[in-house]
Order: structure tokens, then C-alpha cells, then sequence
């Protein structure tokens, strides 16, 4: 494959696969300019992977593993683990329900609370991975993502409730 015909279908890449790194990119950076970095990185980071990817894994696959290591080694560096206010979250677009938008915002929040590799057992587990994905694109074993996850939830549901967050009340979030 000459360059031309590289860049083209690595371009065709990050097209076909750009909600990895919305994703990814707001879950770790809070702001639009600390968000545009990252997905800068992580760009950058998959475009040198690039020419060792071998296709043993599904190209989103590929994608999240670098796309979360490249977010977490950034938290790390910069001692992240502030809080966010939930005014950081984007608009949510036009015609939508307001209660459930207000969930979605609440969920993110807290979901951006969480250490870094809890943040991406999280997404992964959003994205309707199986737990062998989540534990192969997280380095941890199978039953550790489960029992992760079953505490995950727990405290999520916790920090969504001391929030005002009342599942009976509203629809439930849905990301």
C-alpha cells in the first residue's frame, strides 16, 4: 500500500470510527480545548500504530485500546482526578427530552469521577462489550472486570441519587 493510499484509508478510519474518539476524548478531557488535545494524541498515537496494526482484532478494538491508553497515560500525567462540574458537559442536541438529557449529563459526570481505568471498564461496558473484550483492552482478567463492574454500577447509582437523580421518577440515561 503506497502512502497516498495510507492516509486515504487511515482517513477512512477515523471517519468510520470518529464516536470512539468523541467518546473517549469526553470522558477524559473536561474542556472543549483539553478535549481537542486529546483527540489530537490520540490521532497521532493510532496514526504511528497504524502500520503494526495486523488485523487480529476488530479495527474498533484496535482503535479503544489506543485510544484509552494514550487518555489514561495523559490523566496520569497531569494528576487527574479532579472533579467536574456538570455545566462541562456539551449541549444536548434539539428535540430531545430534557429529563432524560439531564440523566445523561448526571451519568457523565459521574462516570468522570472515576479512576481512569474505571472510567474505560465503564465506556467499554456502555458500548456493549463483552467482559473478554473489556478485560483484553484493559489488561485485567474477566472475573476482575465483573466484579468492577457490579461496583461500578453501585456506586454510580450512589453518587447518581446523592445528585437528586431518581430512576423512579425519570427515564433511564442512556449514553
Amino acid at each position: 500500500m503506497g502512502t497516498t493510499e495510507r492516509q486515504h484509508a487511515f482517513l477512512d478510519l477515523l471517519v468510520e470510527h470518529q464516536g470512539i474518539l468523541h467518546k473517549v476524548c469526553a470522558l477524559y478531557a473536561t474542556d472543549p480545548a483539553d478535549r481537542e488535545d486529546l483527540r489530537q494524541e490520540v490521532v497521532l498515537a493510532l496514526w504511528r500504530a497504524w502500520p503494526a496494526f495486523r488485523g487480529e482484532a476488530r479495527v474498533s478494538t484496535w482503535m479503544y485500546r489506543v485510544a484509552l491508553n494514550v487518555a489514561m497515560l495523559r490523566a496520569r500525567r497531569r494528576g487527574a482526578r479532579r472533579e467536574v462540574a456538570i455545566e462541562d458537559e456539551p449541549p444536548a442536541p434539539a428535540g430531545r427530552d430534557e429529563d432524560a438529557d439531564e440523566g445523561i449529563r448526571l451519568l457523565h459526570a459521574c462516570i468522570r469521577e472515576l479512576l481512569e481505568v474505571d472510567r474505560a471498564i465503564v465506556l467499554l461496558h456502555l458500548e456493549k462489550h463483552s467482559y473478554d473484550e473489556i478485560a483484553a483492552l484493559t489488561g485485567l482478567t474477566r472475573s476482575n472486570v465483573s466484579v468492577r463492574l457490579v461496583r461500578l454500577k453501585a456506586r454510580l447509582r450512589e453518587r447518581l441519587l446523592a445528585r437528586g437523580y431518581r430512576a423512579e421518577e425519570q427515564p433511564c440515561p442512556r449514553t
